[in-house]
C-alpha cells in the first residue's frame, strides 16, 4: 500500500512536469510565430518604402537630367522638382524610422532567438537598403545635407 501510494506521487510529478514542458515548448512556438510574422511585416514596410524613395528619386533625376540649356527651363524643372523633394526627404524620414525601428528590435533579441544562428533580417535588409539608395555608410542626417545642398546646387552642365 506504501508502495502504490509512492507510486502515485512519482506519477503525479511526472505528469506535472511533462505538462509545464509541453506549456513551455507551446509558448516558445508561439513566441516564434510572432516575431516571424512581425519581422515580415517590418521587412514589408522597409520594402515598401524603399520602393517609394526609389520611384520619386527616379522621378527628381529624370526631371534633373533633361536637357535644360534655359533659364526658363531650369526654372520650371525647379517648380517640379521642389514638391517631389519635400515628398522625398518625408519618406526618407519614414524610412529612417523604420529602419532604427528594426534595428532596435534586432539589438534587444532574446535567447529564444533562431535568428541569431543565422541571417538576422533587419540587419541584411538595412545593408542592402543603405547600399541600393546609396548611402554608403553616411548618416540620415549627412544624406539629408546632401539632399538639401543638392536642390540649391542646381546648375547648369558644362
Amino acid at each position: 500500500m506504501a508502495e502504490t501510494v509512492k507510486q502515485q506521487g512519482i506519477r503525479r510529478y511526472a505528469i506535472v512536469a511533462v505538462a509545464m514542458l509541453v506549456a513551455c515548448i507551446a509558448a516558445a512556438g508561439v513566441t516564434l510565430v510572432v516575431r516571424d510574422r512581425n519581422e515580415k511585416e517590418m521587412l514589408s514596410q522597409l520594402e515598401r518604402s524603399q520602393a517609394d524613395l526609389r520611384t520619386l528619386g527616379g522621378q527628381i533625376a529624370n526631371i534633373k537630367d533633361a536637357d535644360l540649356t534655359s533659364a526658363n527651363d531650369f526654372i520650371s524643372a525647379y517648380a517640379q522638382i521642389e514638391p517631389l523633394e519635400k515628398e522625398y526627404e518625408g519618406k526618407l524620414q519614414q524610412f529612417s524610422g523604420l529602419y532604427e525601428r528594426a534595428r532596435e528590435r534586432d539589438s534587444h533579441r532574446g535567447w529564444l532567438d533562431l535568428e541569431r544562428c543565422g541571417d538576422v533580417i533587419t540587419r541584411n535588409l538595412g545593408e542592402r537598403c543603405r547600399r541600393s539608395l546609396g548611402w554608403c555608410g553616411r548618416s540620415t542626417k549627412s544624406q539629408n545635407a546632401n539632399l538639401r545642398s543638392a536642390r540649391h546646387g542646381f546648375a547648369p552642365r558644362a
